[in-house]
């Protein structure tokens, strides 16, 4: 496509494509026109030109770009996505907080395990020491706050432990129920660990799932 400019004389300047036209000392009321174009046009009304004027973006569509500005676009969309999906800051990582306190996400293998043995390993040292206490002494009622608060955020961590896993939540429950009892049913743990184990070994869904988005990001990275 060619575009020609009146510069104010007799004579008019050009034929110019698309993006010399742009290079050249047009004013907003200069005449410009290109082939087809019956009459002329101020530059500042020619779609093409606006932004050169602050008048907007120009819609200029892929056929009036030059090859290297197509090849451009490309390079920055491409980068742009790129970035999206490698970015290691765009990783759904939980807050401790969320961590703890919170039912919801995912959480992996690592970060699990991270958090749940260390956790059982605190109640099981507070659960023995209240061996040695006094039924009435005030420091037995605390380590059993403590040890309920402990055994709170331990579900919390089971739960997004399951949800990464695409399990039902509620097997919690059956952790919960097996840990407190086997003292009294001997053999309740063995139930406890067709799930405790699972979720020590093995990995999460691939990709996004009802509880939310890949910790590992595995299709971001694939």
């Amino acid at each position: 496509m060619k575009y020609y400019y009146d510069n104010g004389t007799e004579d008019y300047c050009g034929p110019f494509d698309l993006e010399q036209l742009r290079k050249e000392p047009i004013k907003r009321n200069t005449l410009v026109w290109k082939e087809g174009m019956d009459n002329k046009m101020e530059a500042s009304s020619m779609e093409e030109l606006k932004d050169l004027f602050g008048l907007g973006s120009s819609k200029l569509t892929q056929a009036s770009l030059t090859k290297n500005d197509v090849e451009q676009k490309y390079e920055r969309e491409e980068n742009i996505d790129k970035n999206k999906r490698y970015n290691p800051n765009d990783d759904p990582e939980l807050s401790i907080e969320q961590i703890l306190f919170s039912h919801k996400g995912r959480l992996r293998r690592s970060k699990y395990a991270a958090f749940h043995i260390p956790l059982n390993c605190i109640a099981m040292m507070i659960g023995k020491s209240m061996n040695f206490m006094d039924e009435t002494s005030s420091g037995l009622i605390f380590c059993l706050l403590l040890l309920l608060f402990l055994v709170y955020m331990d579900v919390m961590v089971c739960v997004k432990r399951l949800n990464d896993m695409n399990w039902p939540a509620l097997l919690v429950l059956v952790l919960l129920f097996t840990g407190f009892f086997n003292a009294f049913f001997p053999g309740l743990q063995y139930l406890g660990l067709f799930i405790a184990l699972p979720m020590l070994f093995l990995d999460g869904t691939k990709g996004e799932n009802k509880n939310g988005p890949d910790p590992k990001m595995r299709e971001a990275r694939s």
